[in-house]
């Protein structure tokens, strides 16, 4: 790709794929029974639930430490922000120890995550995460170049064996520029506008060896498909979307997520003529990969109140996979949403965003 961020990209790219490799040492520990092949047996909680009972794995722990690790060894003048805190880390030497031997571990096998993953301590894990705070002090400056981080994008989903993302977005003067995500438990078969109904429980528990993609994208150059069995073949540039016929809606159904109000997504599908769950998904990226990959076609999102605003690794990076395609992201009044610590539009935050559409000729009549 002939892109002034070919650099960035390349790194991520590697890192992630690190990061990958954590999230399936410590899916396994959690799905299946204990062997004498089990990838690093855990001597400690999988799992934790935070102060807001969001629960949070050592996955998402020892991914966000990677990736924190490697990128500012890369990048040292770049600014982070990125979901998890060192709170819990502080709050359990235990989990700590296990987050600080997957990082070795995983880093350790990988060239580029080696040099910069062995020398870690505990001290350092915990500098990291409190560097990636999503009110660093002191801030960074408004045109600092910064990597935004979501370990595990659908942890619930991730702690049932479901879909579940790794998301890794570059923004830059406010503006997505670059994104990578790592999709482990999706076959690349069902990637290339399928007509199968995507849900979080079409998976095998064990994913085999061909399973997994990469997507990314570079700001006005598209968004691109790699297998994680096959992360250096060519790229497969994904075709920019096309009106469909019925329309097919992205959402997480009450079932997987409490946050919303489902029934007016429902009435919405409803005057669209839309299959209405089409793509059932947990997490945001998920969806948004979804959409870019052709599997649906529209996604209406309404928060329960008014106060809540989207957290910003849920969307950057993966949206801008999506508009690379063709896709177009509004709130509910059609104003772009602005990137920021959080996702909300310019002008004002209580829009119950965002109202999500692809491609650009299916958002008039949303």
């Amino acid at each position: 790709m002939d892109s002034p961020y070919r650099h960035e990209l390349e790194i991520a790219l590697q890192a992630i794929q690190a990061a990958t490799a954590i999230s399936l040492d410590v899916l396994h520990n959690l799905h299946l029974p204990p062997s004498a092949t089990s990838p690093s047996p855990s001597p400690s909680p999988l799992h934790i639930t935070k102060p807001d009972l969001s629960p949070v794995t050592v996955a998402d722990l020892a991914i966000q430490t990677l990736l924190l690790t490697v990128l500012s060894s890369v990048f040292p003048t770049y600014a982070f922000i990125a979901e998890e805190s060192s709170a819990e880390l502080r709050a359990s030497p235990a989990l700590l120890t296990r987050v600080l031997a997957l990082v070795r571990l995983h880093g350790s096998q990988n060239p580029l995550c080696a040099a910069p993953t062995a020398d870690l301590d505990p001290a350092s894990v915990l500098a990291l995460l409190d560097r990636s705070a999503t009110t660093p002090s002191p801030p960074p400056a408004p045109d600092t170049p910064t990597w935004i981080i979501d370990p595990i994008d659908g942890t619930q989903a991730f702690l049932r064996g479901h879909h579940y993302a790794i998301n890794l977005a570059l923004v830059i003067s406010s503006s997505q520029t670059l994104a990578v995500v790592s999709l482990p438990l999706l076959s690349p078969p069902l990637t290339i506008r399928g007509s199968i109904p995507l849900t979080d429980s079409l998976l095998p528990l064990n994913p085999g060896p061909g399973t997994g993609i990469l997507l990314f994208a570079v700001r006005s150059h598209g968004s691109f498909l790699l297998p994680l069995s096959s992360p250096t073949s060519p790229p497969l540039r994904l075709p920019n979307l096309t009106p469909v016929s019925p329309l097919r809606s992205v959402t997480a159904t009450p079932a997987k997520v409490s946050s919303a109000r489902p029934a007016i997504h429902a009435a919405v599908a409803a005057r669209l003529g839309a299959e209405y769950p089409a793509v059932d998904l947990t997490g945001w990226v998920p969806r948004w990969c979804a959409l870019a990959l052709g599997l649906g076609d529209v996604c209406v999102w309404v928060y329960e109140t008014r106060e809540r605003s989207g957290k910003v690794w849920d969307h950057a990076g993966a949206m801008l996979i999506f508009e690379e395609v063709g896709g177009v992201v509004t709130d509910v009044d059609g104003r772009r949403i602005q990137r920021r610590n959080k996702m909300q539009p310019k002008s004002q935050r209580n829009s119950r965003m965002p109202i999500s559409t692809g491609p650009a000729t299916v958002q008039n009549p949303i």
